[in-house]
């Protein structure tokens, strides 16, 4: 059964431009616009060189990007001047020189395709190697990962040194393939270029794949070794994962502590929504019920049901009975059947006796990050108050063998009514 999603259905592109890294600046030159505390200020000179630079690289990545178009239709002659021009603005656009010498080859003009090639290799020894990674980068622009992948194997095969110059492309394979929940070829993928370890984006996406390949103990050494190489990593995933995995042991604190810091380090991050929701229910489960509410007000918009889904559980440890169930309402009226948010309308239908409602709302199945362990407890407690022990006990049983870890948040969010359960089940804890 499909597991309800923590993050946004679609991880954000590639973006379809050349990396600022990889514009051949010259020694001396700025890489990146001077800052304004810089305590020297950049010459005049050295301001204009630098926006030159930006210039033709930005004109070069236009006619580079039009010409994998025009080839990609099959427009090869039209594509070729398009390289050309790309080559013009920018020599050092090595994917275009590559790209063109193809083209020029398949048209019988062997001597000028050297002629291109051995003009790019004047510039740099590893011009080929790094044509082959920039013609990667701008098929993964036009969706075509496998494509990108079988360019960057034959820039492998010429050395290692091109691909640690362009890291950022090898990455966003990876970061393609996470975002198609194909988890374990990230990790092949990556594992393959051993020399990424030290890569801090790299890192961050080999964390997230072991983390929802449901490796959550692989998953943290490699988040925390993402954040030591960079600690404002963007897109910020490893703070947003290892606040998930100290929420589900009930550390309070370091869960709260990443959240946080991904929501200080990107307050508009794709992520930022959902670190915000768990702050809440942290602050909740730490003894802060009128700071979560505050919290959760505030993101209670019309057609957003997460946090008026939590709302009720707050509203139910404040003892707001009426408000509790007017959440729990509207939490079913605007989710789906399979929503983990309907856990939390179970848990208030709970709290008034209606123990057959509960049922229906917590069914017998895990939801290892969303509300790990709360279905199956919660539907233990239900049985229990229809005096059907067994059934409680099995569900108990389950829980211990394949949610121990989780179960003290459970019981945490369960509060009170987790009471009869705890005197039935003292291994519990």
């Amino acid at each position: 059964m499909k597991q309800p999603r923590l993050v946004p259905s679609k991880r954000i592109r590639h973006p379809a431009v050349r990396s600022l890294l990889a514009i051949p600046f010259c020694e001396g030159e700025f890489a990146m616009p001077p800052s304004a505390s810089s305590p020297i200020p950049p010459d005049e000179g050295t301001i204009a060189r630098w926006k030159e630079r930006i210039r033709t690289s930005t004109l070069a990545n236009y006619h580079h990007e039009m010409g994998m178009a025009l080839a990609r239709c099959g427009e090869g002659n039209a594509a070729v001047p398009a390289f050309q021009r790309a080559l013009g603005a920018d020599p050092t656009r090595f994917g275009s020189g590559i790209m063109l010498a193809e083209l020029l080859r398949g048209r019988g003009e062997t001597a000028a395709a050297e002629a291109v090639v051995n003009g790019l290799r004047a510039i740099d020894g590893d011009a080929e190697a790094l044509g082959l990674l920039e013609i990667a980068e701008s098929l993964l622009n036009l969706n075509r990962l496998k494509n990108a992948q079988d360019q960057i194997r034959q820039a492998a095969a010429l050395g290692t040194r091109a691909l640690e110059v362009r890291a950022d492309v090898l990455v966003a394979v990876a970061s393609e393939l996470n975002g198609g929940s194909a988890y374990t070829e990230a990790c092949d993928w990556l594992n393959s270029f051993p020399f990424l370890v030290n890569h801090a984006q790299a890192e961050g996406e080999r964390g997230w794949a072991l983390f929802f390949a449901g490796q959550a103990e692989r998953a943290e050494p490699v988040l925390r070794h993402a954040l030591e190489l960079d600690q404002d990593l963007r897109p910020g995933s490893p703070h947003y994962l290892l606040g998930q995995i100290e929420r589900r042991r009930l550390n309070i604190p370091a869960a709260l502590s990443h959240f946080t810091a991904y929501v200080e380090r990107h307050p508009t991050g794709s992520l930022s929504f959902y670190a915000r929701v768990f702050i809440a229910q942290m602050q909740l489960l730490g003894g802060e019920p009128q700071a979560a509410l505050t919290a959760l007000d505030a993101m209670a918009l019309p057609g957003v049901p997460e946090p008026v889904a939590l709302r009720a559980m707050v509203h139910l440890s404040l003892g707001n009975k009426a408000a509790a169930d007017t959440d729990a309402g509207a939490t079913i009226r605007d989710t789906g059947n399979e929503s983990w948010l309907r856990l939390f309308a179970g848990i208030v239908r709970l709290s008034q006796g209606r123990t057959a409602d509960a049922l229906k709302l917590l069914p017998d199945r895990a939801y290892p990050w969303a509300a790990p362990a709360l279905s199956r407890l919660g539907r233990a407690c239900a049985f229990l108050a229809q005096q059907n022990t067994d059934e409680a006990r099995r569900l108990v049983q389950t829980v211990r063998q394949e949610e121990a870890e989780a179960t003290p948040l459970a019981l945490a969010q369960l509060g009170p009514l987790a009471a009869p359960l705890r005197s039935s089940f003292p291994e519990l804890g």
